[in-house]
């Protein structure tokens, strides 16, 4: 929201500067802007952080959890060395 207003600056300045429409006291300054800006800046930072924190411990839980997995079914995760015969195609594999 902060952005779209920053976005429509000129809009809303015209608005707020009209006597006719009674919102003078809505006015921003320039100094005023310039905080909102910073602001903006500031908070999209944040929530970027906000996703990568999220997403840094959403890979952490994932290796976790696959670890996990690897070393209850071992069995079924290894592979063997040697070769094998294929009754179906009288070949080794």
């Amino acid at each position: 929201m902060l952005g779209f207003a920053i976005q429509y600056r000129a809009a809303i300045d015209t608005m707020t500067a009209a006597r006719d429409f009674g919102l003078r006291q809505y006015e921003l300054a320039p100094a005023e802007w310039k905080i909102a800006i910073e602001l903006r800046d500031v908070l999209k930072v944040c929530v970027l952080m906000i996703f990568f924190y999220c997403d840094i411990t959403f890979l952490i839980r994932s290796l976790t959890r696959l670890s996990d997995f690897q070393r209850r079914h071992a069995i079924l995760l290894s592979r063997h060395s040697e070769s094998c015969h294929c009754d179906s195609c009288h070949g080794h594999h």
